[in-house]
């Protein structure tokens, strides 16, 4: 059993096998591929009663209990033995005395069940006895575990059942319908988007909120518009996403015409901006001027939020404009960029393409623009090998929610001996390479520990 360190001080017992998803995930990128996974602890505070459905090995359950405090309470519902196993030994490693963890799946009444083992634990899932290999398992439901424990008014619910959602909701009315908990639940199903939760969710009063990429903001949900990356939604109702908004962690609307951003101001704090002098002088008239003075709104933290998300969404808009009318190199830079921003990772791959062929043919970006990942703002040095590394780093990470599911790309080799190369491009590489059995040269040593290689020693013991 590995001992891993995650990026949010945390440390995680998981299997010592690269077939295991949290393992391959957590030594590749030192935290969950999830975008969710850093904003929780964000948005949870000391001494909120946190409830974690569908725990597994813990990925969420300890950073919460970590963001609630001593005063606070996570209930981590895992009912399959072995992964639990792992997830008190996480609880000991972290002295995380804060989190209970309870034996059971959740349904809509109490009865006994069957967990149904996937080809990794997060895949488990609740099924029949003749459904192949698995175990017996204790089902209840969340009114009944209310009353068993004397919960006090839950305050947020990580949900991810893989399919037992409506039931789960259905056993609690005292949660859901007569409380007001933030809750995060999973949409993805085999076939795509599952509307089913989210409008059972809205009927009791609940509002529907994604998360942008940065992290950091909801943003309401736009069901006709959904990305086929998004994983995860929020149901908020209205009290609760006013307190959410004065905190600025969601716009409930971004209504209204736009006020222009200052491009200069914006792009004199990018250290990026020093590397070619293109970024000097007024923005360019027209469309694409437009963009680049809004996205600066957008950046600029003193704004409303619902203000800065209105601008985004009008920098895209010119954006799109302005690459369809010349699909140039930095208008493609600043829509794939604003497209990500935005949340539509899908239409950022479909621009970052056009960006890499247009790379290809030998071009260089003759007009300001923004850079295509925010790591690059602050990097510098040979433009066009920075302005290659960032669109091929780009790919490789918007491509995949991580290459446990889809191998490195070739062209990471070059990135990997340029002078922008991270220890976790070096990772993708290895790890990709490993488990496809490929021959590689590694052009960093994974057995020494660097600020952004935390795992130094379980490289050391995968390497041997």
């Amino acid at each position: 059993m590995g001992n891993y360190n995650l990026q949010n001080g945390t440390k995680l017992m998981v299997p010592n096998r690269l077939d295991a998803i949290t393992t391959y995930v957590v030594l590749e990128q030192e935290r969950w591929f999830e975008k969710e996974w850093g904003f929780v602890e964000h948005l949870l505070q000391p001494g909120m009663t946190v409830l974690d459905i569908g725990a597994n090995l813990g990925i969420y359950s300890i950073g919460m209990a970590k963001a609630v405090g001593p005063s606070g309470r996570v209930y981590a519902y895992e009912p399959t033995s072995e992964t639990r196993s792992r997830l008190e030994q996480s609880k000991a490693v972290n002295a995380a005395d804060n989190l209970i963890i309870v034996p059971s799946a959740l349904s809509d009444t109490e009865r006994e069940g069957r967990i149904v083992f996937g080809t990794s634990s997060e895949l488990n899932r609740l099924g029949e006895a003749d459904d192949g290999v698995g175990e017996a398992v204790h089902l209840t439901s969340l009114d009944l575990e209310a009353q068993r424990l004397g919960w006090p008014a839950i305050d947020f619910v990580k949900m991810d059942a893989e399919g037992e959602e409506l039931k789960i909701i259905a056993g609690g009315s005292s949660i859901f319908r007569d409380g007001a908990p933030i809750v995060m639940f999973e949409i993805k199903a085999d076939t795509g988007y599952e509307p089913a939760i989210a409008h059972q969710f809205q009927r009791m009063g609940y509002g529907l909120y994604r998360l942008l990429p940065d992290e950091a903001h909801l943003v309401p949900f736009v069901e006709n518009e959904i990305d086929g990356f998004e994983l995860n939604l929020f149901a908020v109702k209205p009290e609760a996403a006013s307190k959410l908004a004065a905190r600025q962690l969601l716009a409930e609307s971004w209504d209204g015409a736009p006020p222009h951003g200052d491009w200069s101001r914006f792009i004199a704090g990018q250290a990026f901006a020093a590397i070619s002098s293109i970024f000097a002088g007024a923005v360019p008239a027209g469309p694409y001027g437009e963009g680049l003075s809004a996205y600066a709104g957008w950046r600029a933290a003193s704004r409303p939020l619902g203000e800065r998300v209105s601008l985004l969404r009008h920098a895209l808009e010119r954006f799109r404009l302005a690459a369809a009318e010349e699909a140039s190199l930095p208008k493609l830079a600043s829509l794939s960029r604003a497209e990500y921003d935005f949340g539509n990772r899908t239409k950022s791959l479909e621009v970052l393409r056009a960006c890499a062929l247009t790379i290809d043919s030998g071009a260089v970006p003759d007009l300001p623009f923004v850079p295509i990942s925010a790591r690059y703002e602050q990097l510098v040095g040979d433009f066009r090998t920075l302005t290659i590394s960032s669109c091929v780093e780009a790919l490789q990470q918007r491509g995949s929610y991580s290459t446990y599911y889809g191998s490195a790309l070739p062209q990471l080799d070059w990135v990997a001996g340029t002078p922008f190369a991270t220890s976790e491009i070096e990772r993708r590489r290895a790890l990709s390479a490993a488990v496809r059995q490929r021959p590689l040269t590694l052009r960093r040593d994974l057995r020494i520990p660097a600020p952004d290689h935390l795992n130094a020693e379980a490289w050391v013991r995968l390497m041997s």
